[in-house]
Order: C-alpha cells, then sequence, then structure tokens
C-alpha cells in the first residue's frame, strides 16, 4: 500500500504527480480539511480511478461546526488555548485511528514535515520509505533544516515552535521524533547528505497534459501573503504597485493566493485598479489542463514559479520580482535563499528582475 497524506491542494497536485511518476499501485489518499481548505476544495482534483481510496478527514473547527468558531475566535487568550489543546489531541487520536488501520504501507507521502502531525503520522506508520511532496518554498526550509542536522548543528526551523508548544504537543502524544532517512520528491535541484535521498519531480504527466495549451494575452501575478516573512501591507502594496507599473499597458492580472485576506485584496484592487481573479485549483492544475496559458506568469517567490519552469520551460515566459530580503525582518536568509536559488535557475523564459 502506498498512503498519501496531504492538507493542501497544491501538495495533493505533488501526490498525484508522484503516483504517476513512480507507477504506484494501490494508492490511499487522506486529506486533512482546514477551514481555509474544506473537502470542495479538493473535489477538483480528485479525478475517479486515481486513487483506489480516499479518506477526508475533517479537523475539529470542521466537525464542530458554530460551537468550535465560537470558541476558535474568542476574544479570551486563554479559551482560545484550551481550544488549540483539544483541537490537537483530537487530531492526534484520528491520525491514530487512520494509522492503526494501515498495514505494511511501503511509501509514505507527507505534505509538510515541519508540522508536528505529519511527523507524528510518519512514526507511527513506520513505512517503508518515508517521503515528502513539495509544499511550496517549504521545502528549501526543510532541506536546510536536515542538513543542520546531520552535520550536528542542532536543529533549524522555519517556524521554530516555543517551549510550551513543544511540550504540550509532547503531552498530548505526539512522536515529534526525526525521521533517519527521507526522499524528496522535489522539483528543486537539493543536494542531499547522508542519509536522505531525492527524487526529481519533472512533472512529466502534466507537462503532457500541457502539450496542448494555447496562449492568452494576459500577465498573471500571483498574490502572496509573505505575514509568516514579516512583510507589512504597506510594504507589500508598494512594491505591487511597482510591478503594475512594469506591465504598463499590458492586460494585468492579478491571481490572490488562497490564504490572502479579501479585505487586503480588496484594498489592492482599489488602490491600483486591479483586475482581479481567483481559480478554485492550484495554478500549475488551472494552466495545465484547463489552460489558456498567460503570456508571462509572475509573482515575488511563489513556488509556482519554479513548478511551472519545470512544466512548461520556454512555452511560458515567467518572471520573478525581487524584493531586497533586509525588508523581511522575520526570514531573511530564507527570502534570500530562495531568490538566489531562483537565480540559478534564471534563463531567456525565467528572469529574476530587481524592483
Amino acid at each position: 500500500m502506498n498512503v498519501y497524506l496531504v492538507e493542501t491542494p497544491h501538495q495533493l497536485l505533488n501526490a498525484i504527480e508522484a503516483k504517476h511518476a513512480l507507477e504506484l499501485q494501490n494508492n490511499l489518499l487522506l486529506v486533512i480539511t482546514l477551514e481555509e481548505y474544506p473537502r470542495e476544495a479538493y473535489e477538483p482534483l480528485i479525478m475517479g480511478g486515481e486513487w483506489q481510496e480516499v479518506r477526508f478527514l475533517p479537523t475539529c473547527i470542521e466537525n464542530r461546526g458554530r460551537v468550535a468558531r465560537y470558541l476558535k475566535d474568542h476574544p479570551s487568550e486563554r479559551v482560545q488555548g484550551y481550544f488549540n489543546t483539544y483541537e490537537l489531541r483530537e487530531l492526534r487520536k484520528l491520525l491514530d485511528r487512520q494509522a492503526s488501520s494501515l498495514s505494511r504501507v511501503e511509501n509514505l507521502f507527507l505534505g509538510n514535515y515541519f508540522r508536528t502531525y505529519m511527523r507524528h503520522f510518519g512514526n507511527v506508520v513506520k513505512p517503508r520509505r518515508l517521503c515528502l511532496l513539495d509544499d511550496g518554498t517549504v521545502t528549501l526550509g526543510i532541506h536546510a533544516m536536515r542538513e543542520q542536522m546531520h552535520a550536528g548543528c542542532g536543529t533549524y526551523s522555519l517556524d521554530t515552535p516555543s517551549f510550551r508548544k513543544r511540550l504540550v504537543t509532547r503531552l498530548l502524544g505526539y512522536n515529534q521524533r526525526q525521521a533517519a532517512s527521507l526522499t524528496f520528491f522535489t522539483t528543486y535541484d537539493l543536494a542531499m547528505s547522508n542519509s536522505d535521498h531525492i527524487i526529481r519531480n519533472e512533472y512529466r504527466y502534466f507537462r503532457q497534459k500541457a502539450m496542448s495549451a494555447a496562449h492568452g494575452d494576459e500577465v498573471y501575478f500571483l498574490g502572496m501573503t509573505m505575514i509568516s516573512e514579516g512583510c507589512t501591507d504597506e510594504l507589500y502594496l508598494e512594491c505591487l504597485e511597482k510591478v503594475v507599473r512594469h506591465f504598463a499597458g499590458e492586460k494585468f492580472v492579478y491571481v490572490p493566493h488562497k490564504c490572502e485576506p479579501p479585505e487586503r485584496v480588496e484594498r489592492l484592487r482599489k488602490a491600483l485598479g486591479l483586475n482581479v481573479r481567483r481559480f478554485d485549483v492550484p495554478i500549475e492544475y488551472q494552466l495545465c489542463v484547463r489552460g489558456p496559458l498567460p503570456r508571462v506568469l509572475a509573482s515575488f517567490f511563489s513556488s509556482a514559479l519554479e513548478n511551472c519552469r519545470v512544466i512548461f520551460g520556454p512555452h511560458l515566459d515567467i518572471r520573478s520580482f525581487r524584493i531586497d530580503p533586509a525588508l523581511f525582518p522575520l526570514k531573511p536568509d530564507f527570502v534570500r535563499k530562495v531568490y538566489n536559488y531562483y537565480q540559478s535557475k534564471s534563463g531567456r523564459h525565467f528572469e529574476v528582475i530587481r524592483l
């Protein structure tokens, strides 16, 4: 049996690619549904016959309805903390039940190894091979964490949990141990050390679907949240305004990130006169399967840029607009690492443009 645990449509996209690339049979898909990604967000990607079985795993917030939402957004931080602890406990119990129903798992694919509950699931299932799917640029951070761990330099995390959070998750029964060996299924050129391995994700399956994609005359700009990097709305607006000026006279379309607050998107639309368009599937799937291709695909450092570079190659012009990493107070080194990687892949059809 091969098992895939995902919690975003983008992770599911890469799970589909992994299944086809490795020609795996007997595939079970487990989908953790979240408030921002409910069941309906995955259904367009789950095609008949792709999976032997699909199980949706609703979190507490999805299961409990109004009461859960009230407690989650309660004005008291203590009440919110109690609810979050309860939610973590219920999720651990849910994943343990799923793990106990499995036997002899050959390959287990996880969507985001930084998530405590995903590491826990991997440790409980104990597959023959533990694989990681790309979850955007987070993959670069996971790789850096593993490299430092193998080198004996301590641990590295994009979001270092507090001592209290580590203690709570341990008391709740989570097994947070790092696996001795991981296999990255990734589009990124990563140097592996010690016991980790890499399988290059060349998007062959989706590239075949993209062969007949027609071109349009619009510029798609992929929005980002960049909250965890410390980017303010004012800085984001300033940078986006420069991008809009760069494409003056073009048919410019702003494609919001799924997690961008609607009120911020509305402020951007009014301030810059944006044409806003939303898609119900990851942009890679939208362009490959539904089309048409834009004349240019652009963003700041969205992982979709790298994915589409691999999928479309010279058939799509892609531009990454570089913001000074020093302007991201929470993760300047991470942002610099992403832009440096993009620069190493730049060429005629993949440009990095300094703002």
